[in-house]
């Protein structure tokens, strides 16, 4: 929830069998909406990889690192 939304992701409160079969239901009846909606899902879950992660966090403790020898 913290990174994805409504744009990105098809949301359903979990162990709500209705509400599943709804979400499937409309991207079944909204094929190109659920293919642009997976696509802005795809690039976020990409953009937060443990690599992606790991590099902002490294790059981070780099920063206060060379930040304290001054």
């Amino acid at each position: 929830m913290d990174y994805f939304t409504p744009e990105s992701l098809f949301f359903f409160e979990s162990g709500n069998a209705d509400q599943l079969a709804q979400q499937i239901e409309y991207v079944a009846a909204n094929r190109r909406e659920a293919v642009d909606v997976a696509e802005r899902g795809q690039e976020i879950y990409k953009a937060h990889t443990w690599d992606e992660e790991k590099k902002t966090l490294l790059d981070l403790i780099g920063g206060l690192w060379e930040g304290s020898k001054k």
